[in-house]
């Protein structure tokens, strides 16, 4: 019903569903805050800002710490964010497609 053909609907399918399916991967390994309890700094010692730059500029912007005092909702919020990106972008291929 979106407009799209057999084949790119299928895909924006898949995709979405491999999306689903990593982050409730990510959601169970975040579970356990004693094991991740300090990733990000374990990260920050893994990475050589001359080699990655821009993670390195990530990760000292705190981008991946808990927030103050609460742990927060990592994997819903990562969720949202990224399920509204992948909504958006199958939104303009259906704009596309059935222009």
């Amino acid at each position: 019903r979106s407009g799209l053909a057999e084949q790119p609907a299928a895909s924006a399918l898949l995709l979405v569903d491999g999306f689903a399916r990593q982050h409730v991967m990510l959601a169970l390994q975040f579970t356990d805050l004693e094991a991740t309890a300090g990733w990000a700094d374990r990260l920050r010692q893994l990475v050589d800002p001359a080699a990655m730059p821009g993670l390195a500029k990530v990760l000292a912007a705190g981008a991946f710490d808990p927030g103050e005092g609460e742990p927060g909702d990592f994997p819903g919020d990562e969720f949202e964010f990224g399920l509204g990106l992948l909504l958006d972008g199958i939104e303009a291929l259906v704009a596309r497609a059935t222009r």
